[in-house]
């Protein structure tokens, strides 16, 4: 017969739920069975060795002595290498300083210390050492600080540059000024309410000619207005059928948290239109950016040429 009842919860995001499952998890004993596995591979693999001469018994002596005796010094393993790695040495000091400072359970045992502090070491060296035994890894970090580097070159030399380079933007502005027009575009009124009835509201307001600016003054926070000129197809709530005309007001677009948005078309303007530098700025910086670019990389080349050797470069595309 059925003892109990446990129903999935609809929301599998629930931090109730996944805070049991992941209990559940952990206490399995499967998990510790994974745990010490990989413990033996990671002790084999980083080269874990003890000392010979300093037997389990005498480490675990001095574990009990240090917790009345505090004074690291005069242990007779406090200067002497206890276990090693590939590349790290434990000294008896440090297993009596970790003795000493960690807060034993009442049923924790100076054996089962000495296993979880050889543990700990092994995964710690392990985890920071991790590119010398992983080539995955090894690859991914390379890529890794590669890319940063990257990034903070081109931040120094092309992103920033350009960003503050206002002369060089300018005179880049007037020398393409061709590029820089409006498609087909219109002054628009963009509106975000907290719910569809401060929506409602807020359309009814300006369908009687409110001003816009005090509507959403008096709306109590329920309602955030934006002033733009858009090119059409970059303004949001419109779709490409409905018919643009001056003084139109969309019907709002409810969102599944109940939020509405809509718009309110002021002008409307025909394609071709220069753009202003203002108005431009966003793309001249990007079209800047990417001439500085090709000027820096250009110099580069210039400095630095590269050979390529034809035959290894094929060989390695085969």
């Amino acid at each position: 017969k059925r003892l109990a009842h446990t129903p999935v919860p609809e929301d599998k995001n629930d931090d109730a739920y996944l805070q049991a499952v992941r209990k559940r998890v952990l206490q399995d004993e499967r998990i510790n069975t994974v745990k010490e596995i990989f413990l033996k591979e990671v002790l084999t693999t980083i080269g874990f060795k003890k000392n010979s001469k300093i037997n389990d018994a005498d480490l675990l002596r001095f574990a009990d002595s240090v917790l009345v005796n505090k004074t690291l010094s005069s242990y007779p393993i406090t200067n002497k290498v206890i276990f090693s790695f590939a590349k790290f040495n434990i000294t008896g000091s440090d297993w009596l300083k970790y003795v000493n400072d960690y807060k034993r359970g009442k049923e924790e045992t100076s054996k089962t210390l000495l296993n979880k502090y050889i543990s700990l070491k092994a995964l710690e060296y392990y985890r920071l050492h991790l590119e010398e035994y992983n080539k995955d890894f090894k690859y991914q970090l390379k890529e890794f600080e590669e890319g940063n580097m990257l990034f903070e070159i081109m931040e120094t030399n092309v992103w920033k540059k350009a960003v503050k380079d206002s002369t060089g933007l300018l005179d880049y502005y007037n020398q393409h000024k061709e590029k820089y027009v409006w498609n087909k575009s219109a002054d628009v009124l963009i509106f975000n309410a907290a719910n569809t009835s401060a929506a409602e509201l807020a359309i009814a307001a300006l369908k009687k000619n409110a001003s816009w600016k005090k509507i959403a003054d008096e709306s109590n926070g329920t309602l955030q207005v934006d002033s733009g000129r858009y090119e059409i197809t970059q303004i949001p709530s419109v779709s490409i059928h409905t018919p643009l005309i001056e003084g139109l007001i969309t019907t709002p677009v409810i969102s599944g948290d109940n939020t509405a948005g809509f718009i309110k078309v002021m002008n409307i303007y025909p394609e071709n239109q220069q753009r202003s530098f203002a108005d431009a700025k966003g793309l001249v910086i990007n079209d800047y950016q990417n001439y500085i670019e090709e000027k820096w990389v250009a110099q580069l080349k210039n400095k630095y040429p590269v050979k390529v050797n034809e035959t290894v470069f094929k060989s390695l595309l085969q």
